[in-house]
């Protein structure tokens, strides 16, 4: 198995979990919100992190390294909207991308 064969492998098998978080997320019965406008808001934000997790598995099982790249990005940007607006970023992690970390044995995906 190559290298590249491998890290499509661990991504795809981490964005399954994801999909799991992304979809416990999206079921929550008590989001952290205080209007129904709001509620919707939250449950908009995790709907859209559902696809782009949907859209990082499938990219990965079809070894497209640039549009598993570009997914995590979008991935991001949706965690941090939402974070924004539900979970003021903490001084520890502003940013998701500070976890970055965790993606490095995949091949360093930024």
């Amino acid at each position: 198995e190559t290298a590249s064969a491998q890290r499509n492998r661990r991504v795809h098998k981490a964005a399954s979990l994801l999909r799991e978080a992304a979809r416990d997320l999206a079921q929550w019965s008590d989001p952290p919100v205080d209007s129904v406008e709001g509620r919707d808001v939250f449950f908009a934000y995790a709907q859209n992190l559902e696809f782009h997790v949907a859209r990082l598995e499938d990219a990965a099982a079809h070894h497209q390294e640039e549009e598993s790249a570009d997914t995590v990005e979008e991935i991001r940007q949706t965690c941090n909207h939402c974070h924004r607006f539900f979970r003021p970023a903490s001084v520890i992690s502003p940013d998701v991308a500070y976890d970055w970390y965790a993606l490095e044995p995949f091949g360093g995906v930024p």
